[in-house]
Order: structure tokens, then sequence, then C-alpha cells
């Protein structure tokens, strides 16, 4: 594993509890429409661990083209819900996949990022809980 890779991945494993997405851009955008938020969460919480699966498909085809796209997409949903932790490492394996970088070292990369979408779901799911709660709080 490279420097770089295992530095990103040494931050999502040993300080994951200080990796809680930051929600101060998505809550600036909705104008406080809670529902507008929880929206936002549950799509991120389906469709980015599907886009890091589609995206290991696409390296198993060496598809690079199809995996770059899917990585650059999944870049802007990470950095709307606060994931910004995890911009340095979709932008390496956007790199990565533009110059048919060697598969074995982007599979290492999308198995970090994929750590670091699962702990995102996880503090998400968390948040949508609170928001639900709020709502019929407020119901």
């Amino acid at each position: 594993m490279s420097a770089k890779i295992h530095a990103i991945n040494s931050v999502i494993s040993d300080h994951s509890a200080f990796l809680v997405p930051k929600l101060d851009y998505l809550r600036e955008l909705s104008g406080g429409d809670h529902s507008f938020i929880a929206e936002i969460l549950e799509m991120f919480i389906t469709e980015a661990p599907q886009s890091v699966e589609q995206s290991l498909s696409y390296l198993r085809e060496k598809n690079f083209d199809m995996l770059r796209i899917t990585v650059h997409k999944l870049k802007s949903s990470v950095q709307v819900v606060g994931g910004y932790h995890l911009t340095n490492i979709i932008q390496e394996i956007e790199f990565g996949a533009k110059d048919n970088h060697q598969p074995d070292i982007l599979h290492q990369m999308l198995t970090v990022l994929n750590k670091g979408i699962q702990h995102m779901v996880q503090h998400l799911c968390v948040e949508l809980n609170a928001i639900g709660k709020q709502n019929n709080a407020s119901a």
C-alpha cells in the first residue's frame, strides 16, 4: 500500500470518531428544511455504497473511464454531506483511473474509500433518525 493510501486509511481507521460528517453545508443549502436534508441523507445512504460497489465492478472490468466518472460523481455527493476527509482518496482514484493506474493500487484505494463511506453511512443514519424524531415531535 502506498504511503498516501496508508495515511488516509490510518486516519479513517484510527480516528473514525473524529471523522463525523459535517452537515453545515447541507443545512445552509436547505435553508433549515429538515425534509430536504432527510431526502439528501437517504439518497446518500442508499447510493454511495452502490457507487463504490459499481466502481469496484468497473475496476474488475478494467473500465477505467466509467470508474473515473463514477467516483467523480461520488465526490460531489460526499462533499454535500460533509465527508471532506474522503475527498483526497477520491481524487487519487480519479487520477489513477485516468492514467489507467495499476488495478491493485486502485483496488486498495477503493477498499479504503469503502471503509470511509460505510463509516459515513453509520453516522448519517444516526443523523437521519434524529431528524425523524424532530419531525415527529413538531408534528
